[in-house]
């Protein structure tokens, strides 16, 4: 397990440690506001998490990177981001399937980076409907079959999609 920490408890950067752990983990950091987790370990008894209620403890998070694959065994479920009203940034990569209405509590969302998700061909129609605070979103290396200006269309404050 790898974790550093910036004065204050504001980051935490973990390399490896069981979900189940950092689930707990979370009950008693409610003040974290930044949380990064790449190359996540976790055993076939810790998979009930991923579409639970993951990071519902996290009141004041307002930014988080997930960077491993593996974490999500590719599918984005509709409950892993709830509670996180608070979010200001989310970059997730490596996922190949996002459930409908997964972004649905993320209200205050500003940037969202789903770039290096190469094997996401669709996001569901209504995923951006709620993030009325949208500003940047970067999809370079998502190839979608779908028409961006549909999926936008709600989002008046969008100021850049970056797609490459």
């Amino acid at each position: 397990m790898f974790i550093s920490h910036k004065k204050g408890n504001t980051f935490f950067h973990w390399c490896s440690i069981s979900l189940s752990v950092l689930k707990d983990w979370f009950k008693h950091m409610k003040e974290l506001k930044t949380l990064k987790l790449i190359k996540m370990s976790y055993n076939t008894s810790d998979l009930s998490l991923l579409d639970s209620c993951f990071f519902a403890d996290l009141v004041n998070l307002e930014s988080l990177i997930i960077t491993d694959y593996e974490f999500f065994m590719g599918k984005l479920s509709k409950n892993f981001l709830k509670g996180l009203y608070n979010l200001k940034s989310l970059a997730i990569y490596e996922v190949y399937y996002i459930e409908p209405n997964a972004f649905d509590d993320l209200i205050n969302l500003e940037i969202l980076d789903l770039s290096r998700n190469r094997r996401l061909d669709s996001i569901p129609s209504n995923l951006f409907e709620k993030l009325n605070n949208l500003t940047y979103v970067n999809l370079t290396n998502v190839w979608l079959n779908q028409d961006m200006h549909t999926l936008f269309e709600k989002n008046t404050k969008l100021e850049k999609i970056h797609c490459a």
